[in-house]
């Protein structure tokens, strides 16, 4: 049985429908997040596989840096290729015959900051054009090439702490609403949010999960005016946290 993971789906593409004919991108990577720590001695290893038994996958590979990750104004932005280069993922262009598998290395090249740094890499099929057939023109004396072709690309989320980590989260309560502040220097993910009805705990209600990067504010509104709890993930691990 297979076990690997597909990372966060960004693109979808669709040219051409005409008829069924259709062309399935075989990427599949390990990982869809990278965490970077002092352990990592400033390397880790991404595996792209073609999960094809028939056609070469042909894969870009894009790398971003995250400015203000997690804010309104949250921006990629493409590495300055004037200035020091600070990570890599290596290398851009994949060729994978059927069947088989690579690695793209990821370099961290100046070491922690003082706050996590934050990337995002983009892979992506490159799918030759559409065959051309031989096809009879139409009333109209118009020639229409039929086919579909469907590209999925992935991103992987990558995150370099700093070399002094420090979670710290603050947290709100007015009524139906709990305020979330990120004031640490590393992000926390919530998920398998849960609150329920003071006047019956048998009736429950799934609370949308998040990522706060440092400096982040979330606001929530609840269905209750009652604790809520929530899965959380970070640097130091996983725990089951209960807010008031």
């Amino acid at each position: 049985m297979k076990t690997h993971i597909r990372a966060s789906v960004y693109q979808l593409i669709l040219v051409v429908t005409f008829f069924s004919s259709t062309t399935q991108a075989a990427l599949v990577l390990d990982r869809s997040i990278v965490i970077m720590d002092s352990g990592s001695n400033g390397r880790e290893d991404i595996t792209v596989i073609n999960d094809s038994q028939t056609e070469k996958l042909y894969v870009s590979v894009d790398l971003y840096s995250v400015a203000s990750p997690g804010q309104t104004d949250q921006k990629l932005q493409i590495p300055d290729p004037s200035s020091k280069k600070e990570f890599i993922a290596s290398p851009t262009k994949l060729v994978i015959p059927p069947g088989e598998r690579k690695l793209v290395r990821l370099l961290n090249l100046i070491g922690p900051n003082d706050k996590e740094r934050v990337y995002r890499i983009n892979f992506t099929p490159i799918v030759k054009p559409l065959e051309v057939e031989k096809i009879e023109p139409n009333e109209d004396g118009e020639i229409i090439q039929p086919g579909v072709q469907i590209v999925v690309a992935y991103q992987v989320l990558v995150i370099v702490l700093p070399e002094d980590s420090k979670k710290q989260m603050m947290v709100t309560r007015e009524g139906k609403n709990a305020t979330f502040s990120n004031t640490g220097n590393v992000n926390i993910l919530l998920y398998n949010g849960q609150q329920c009805n003071p006047d019956n705990k048998s009736e429950c209600s799934k609370i949308t999960g998040f990522r706060l990067y440092p400096g982040n504010i979330k606001s929530v509104e609840l269905p209750y005016d009652s604790s809520l709890s929530f899965s959380e993930r970070s640097y130091e691990g996983v725990k089951n946290v209960i807010y008031d």
